[in-house]
């Protein structure tokens, strides 16, 4: 039994020795972010190849401020972070082609413009950093970051090193003096054909041609020396940059100094926007011998997450890298910014954990290689100290931190002129970093769900019915609502009479437009009719009833009495009495509508009534076949003497004794005004037997 449970108690042992994963080295991939989508929850990226479905993976906006880059004294200033310094843990959930969902809402934004990038979390139980741990250095697009995530315990037992892996020095530049020689520039911002000064160092801000080069900073990048060997301003990042040196003891005519480059800008840190950067490159000195020297590098981000972080005497570095060899006959550039260090546990078992997010020196100028030693060239400036976050309320056990600046660089041959010889030239150290608490890693917990929204229904009416449209959503609800009618709630009513298309606009809580309509066609018979030749007509005359559709469907007329079909559209009848007739419509969907006609029949004359006469009292000579004549309806034992028309001036503009002759609404062969005519009509008996009759009455003439 005993031996039994010596047994257990190794199995056990091994079982938790294999839990331990040995970590050293670059762990991490990257891929640059190509586009994000905020709606869709995904982003696009360069390379699919590190991810896999169910990975964690870092999503981290390098850069995109935008700064003041008026030529002035405020150039560099950060008027907005934009979605720089956003990051966030994320799961993936789909991979389509380069194209990766993830399972949980993005939390915060993301312009792949400013350079996005996607870094694989490697997730242990417990792991332990038994040698070097790095990362990529900064490339433009990837690196400059390492994250590590326990589930259990990270122990510490080598060094992590993230020395200058942050943004990119200047790089050199050398020139020919500017304006001739007489001079020295003094402008914060240029493109190199400018020759204003050296290039500056890489930061938060994207620069154009126009702002590579020049005194002012980028943000946290250091400016470039200006013409003529002026030393570059140093890097920053929670502490700002430090000036460059000037050059000394130079005459008008030999391309003077006197315009360093001004040192990065200290960012913002706080909680509340929990924003984390890179420390700034370093500016170049400026140079016109090829001797100058390029801006030190910026430090790295470290990320450490786990319920336990446990370290016994070592070092995490994220220092800014110093600027490389020394600059000799012309100037130095300055040292890169600290980097930035998160750590993130429920525990600290530390003893003597040594953090380092010092900015870099500033380079050195030795003007014993210049073939005029009395001249003194500038140093460059020292980089600002960078920053360190705790999840704690304060500073754990046994960890030291040192976020010093970075000191300026000197003229480092001590035979020098005496004026600049072991001196800064006016150069400036880094200003000192910080430490932050209360640190909470961005990660989104809201399961994302596809949003999925439409507007019902596509329907069919009647014209004068009044149709309600809903719109339905299923995921984050739309906050805000706007119908191309202006309304602005989620379901509207409305009473179209002709056939419209109702779209609405919905914009969810995460400001992503949704967009959906539905289709009301709206149908109407729209009757009319009218008799054929007139509806008024002698006794015994064939009528034709026309009735004018907007559709084909079927039609039926009452009463029957006389029609000869009462399913057409022009049912005809033998007038006898005067009567009235209606049509009656309805549509396949139900939509319907009538319309009536009346005929006055005159009878024929008898002995007792010589003769039967009517006066329409209007016409519409439009062509339209409908009523475009204006006649007299007449039978009887008289004859027409004399029928004229008269205008308001009194001119005849129709005159006749022809009973079958009617007035067309023309006078010399052109339209007559729309308006109120006088006719004059005189009945005489040719057997002289009847008494003379005389009729006279209003007309209107419309069109």
């Amino acid at each position: 039994m005993k031996k039994y449970f010596t047994f257990l108690l190794c199995a056990i042992a091994l079982k938790l020795s294999a839990q331990t994963t040995n970590i050293s080295g670059i762990i991490n991939q990257y891929a640059k972010v190509i586009n994000v989508d905020k709606c869709l929850n995904q982003v696009t990226v360069d390379d699919i190849t590190p991810f896999a479905v169910g990975d964690t993976v870092l999503i981290i906006q390098m850069a995109g401020s935008d700064i003041d880059n008026t030529n002035t004294s405020f150039y560099g200033n950060v008027n907005s972070y934009n979605n720089c310094g956003n990051y966030e843990l994320a799961i993936i959930n789909i991979i389509a082609a380069n194209t990766i969902t993830f399972k949980n809402v993005l939390n915060r934004r993301y312009n792949a413009s400013g350079l996005v990038q996607l870094i694989t979390v490697p997730i242990f139980n417990n792991t332990l950093i038994n040698d070097t741990l790095k990362c990529r250095a900064w490339n433009g697009s990837t690196g400059g970051v390492t994250i590590v995530k326990a589930l259990n315990k990270i122990s510490i037992a080598s060094a992590i090193n993230l020395n200058g892996k942050g943004f990119r020095g200047a790089d050199t530049l050398s020139d020919d003096c500017f304006n001739f020689g007489i001079g020295g520039c003094s402008d914060y911002r240029c493109n190199q054909f400018s020759l204003c000064g050296a290039r500056k160092g890489e930061g938060i801000f994207i620069a154009d041609t126009n702002n590579y080069f020049g005194k002012g900073p980028s943000a946290n990048g250091g400016g470039g020396g200006n013409d003529h060997n002026s030393g570059g301003g140093g890097g920053s990042n929670f502490g700002a940059g430090g000036l460059g040196g000037d050059r000394i003891n130079a005459s008008t005519f030999s391309c003077p100094g006197g315009n360093p480059g001004i040192g990065g800008r200290a960012l913002q840190y706080d909680n509340l926007n929990n924003k984390i950067y890179m420390g700034g490159g370093g500016g170049a000195g400026e140079g016109n011998n090829h001797l100058n020297t390029k801006g030190g590098n910026g430090g790295g981000i470290l990320i450490l997450i786990a319920n336990e972080i446990e370290a016994n005497n070592v070092n995490i570095f994220a220092k800014g890298d110093s600027v490389k060899g020394v600059a000799a006959g012309d100037a130095a550039g300055g040292g890169g910014g600290g980097g930035t260090v998160l750590l993130d546990a429920n525990i600290f078992t530390t003893t003597n954990l040594n953090i380092n997010v010092n900015g870099a020196r500033g380079g050195n100028v030795n003007n014993g290689f210049d073939p005029s030693p009395t001249r003194c060239m500038g140093p460059g400036g020292g980089g600002g100290g960078g920053a360190v976050w705790f999840s704690s309320s304060s500073t754990p056990a046994g960890i030291n931190i040192t976020a010093l600046g970075g000191p300026t660089g000197i003229t480092s041959w001590a035979g020098a002129d005496p004026s600049c010889a072991l001196r800064s030239n006016g150069g400036r150290d880094g200003d000192v970093g910080g430490s932050l608490f209360d640190l909470q890693i961005a990660e989104s917990n809201n399961l994302y769900i596809p949003h999925t929204f439409s507007v019902c229904c596509d329907t069919i009416i009647c014209k004068g019915q009044t149709v309600y449209i809903q719109s339905s959503q299923q995921g984050s609800a739309p906050l805000t609502y706007s119908w191309n009618t202006a309304e602005n709630t989620a379901n509207i009513f409305n009473t179209p009479t002709s056939t419209v298309t109702f779209i609405c606009v919905g914009v969810d809580g995460i400001g992503c437009p949704l967009i959906d309509s539905a289709r009301v066609i709206v149908e109407s018979l729209n009757l009319n009719i009218y008799a054929a030749p007139s509806d008024t007509i002698l006794e015994g005359t064939t009528v034709t009833l026309n009735a004018i559709l907007s559709t084909l469907d079927p039609i039926f007329w009452t009463p029957t009495t006389g029609l000869n079909n009462i399913n057409t559209l022009q049912p005809t009848t033998i007038a006898t009495n005067s009567i009235t007739y209606c049509a009656y419509g309805e549509t396949s969907s139900g939509c319907k509508d009538t319309d009536c006609v009346t005929l006055i029949v005159i009878p024929n004359p008898d002995t007792l009534v010589p003769e039967h006469i009517a006066f329409p009292n209007a016409f519409s000579p439009n062509g339209d076949g409908n009523n475009d004549l204006f006649t007299i309806i007449y039978s009887g034992n008289y004859d027409i003497q004399n029928f004229s028309i008269f205008n308001r001036w009194g001119e005849i503009v129709f005159t006749t004794s022809n009973i079958n002759e009617a007035w067309n609404g023309k006078f010399k062969g052109k339209d007559q005004e729309i308006g109120t005519y006088i006719y004059y009509l005189t009945l005489k008996d040719s057997k002289a037997i009847l008494p003379e009759k005389k009729y006279t009455g209003n007309i209107m003439l419309i069109r």
